[in-house]
């Protein structure tokens, strides 16, 4: 019988999927496209993305409210930041056009952005600077654009074919918000802000409820009605994730087969400055002990930062789900 061997991030080499063209440009956690000229096809591999600013309005005005409270501006855009995840959630999609669309694209192969130290969240908003060391959005913007930290959600869409039959689900967890869409359903809300929960007054309760004792509890016994079969699964090498949401979060189980394909969208959101996303899968077995798994599109592997931490340990034989372009879909269509 064949173990798998469960490695860190840290543990081996980089392989990295060569994009079509040059102007996608590699970065840690995603492909950023920086040509000036509009990208009209997203590399084989890769599931496309777009980056919203919701600290802005749709011409790339600061808000009102951030203008005046520069120096703790997340407290203000918090009803934003939950109406447009919520709208996300049930896709309407309506109140995400009232905030600033990065116009350049991005694309994944996975999402596995660690935890970063040495990032400050002290201080006023400074629109000179940009950017700040260790924002998580400055990952996924052109750098000829202005990527001003925190307070964006991305989107990233595709469709994928199933490596195997099997029954699974999306692992994960996030700072602030990590949501998957599969086959048209959401299967996965993890991090410390869950949007189902928000209900148009209590930011608050939303803004807590990954880490709320009682929640965790009621999601370890199966007993949370929002999040209906999911579980928590605790491994050696995510001691914070444990310590603060009981475990990473294993979403609504799923059944696919081999070679059929899904459509799936992957919503992360940070509302404060810095974050963090993992994404991970797990086959549901009767011993719950299957290895998690890198949910990859392509080759690549995750680049470890120098100034984080490794992140959840992960399976080295890691499947590959196969995107499926648009002309591709064309074609079959036509036939």
């Amino acid at each position: 019988m064949k173990t798998s061997i469960l490695l860190s991030v840290l543990s081996f080499g980089v392989v990295l999927f060569q994009p079509v063209t040059a102007e996608w440009e590699k970065r840690p956690v995603a492909y950023v496209w920086t040509s000036e000229e509009k990208a009209a096809t997203t590399p084989e591999g890769l599931l496309r993305g777009t980056i919203y600013d919701i600290k802005r309005d749709r011409r790339g005005k600061l808000k009102p409210e951030v203008q005046q409270h520069s120096g703790d501006w997340w407290n203000y855009v918090r009803n934003d930041y939950m109406n447009t995840m919520k709208d996300i959630m049930n896709r309407r999609h309506s109140d995400i056009k009232y905030n600033y669309e990065y116009t350049t694209p991005c694309a994944v192969g996975h999402l596995y952005l660690q935890r970063r130290y040495g990032v400050n969240m002290d201080g006023e908003l400074d629109l000179a600077a940009g950017k700040s060391i260790g924002d998580a959005a400055s990952d996924f913007v052109s750098e000829t654009q202005q990527a001003i930290p925190g307070g964006w959600i991305g989107v990233f869409k595709g469709r994928v074919v199933a490596p195997k039959t099997m029954k699974f689900r999306f692992v994960g967890s996030a700072d602030d918000t990590l949501m998957v869409r599969f086959g048209g359903k959401v299967v996965l809300e993890s991090g410390y802000v869950l949007p189902s929960v928000f209900t148009g007054n209590n930011s608050d309760e939303a803004f807590s409820k990954g880490t709320d004792k009682q929640y965790i509890q009621n999601l370890r016994n199966g007993k949370d009605p929002k999040h209906k079969g999911y579980r928590l699964i605790q491994l050696k090498s995510a001691g914070f994730f444990n310590d603060s949401f009981g475990g990473l979060t294993g979403g609504t189980p799923v059944s696919v087969q081999e070679g059929k394909e899904y459509p799936i969208e992957i919503i992360i959101g940070e509302c404060g400055r810095h974050g963090f996303y993992y994404l991970l899968t797990q086959e549901v077995t009767k011993d719950k002990k299957a290895p998690l798994m890198l949910f990859r599109t392509n080759e690549d592997w995750p680049v470890s930062p120098q100034d984080g931490e490794s992140g959840p340990a992960y399976s080295k034989d890691s499947p590959v789900w196969k995107t499926v372009s648009a002309a591709k879909k064309k074609k079959k269509g036509k036939k």
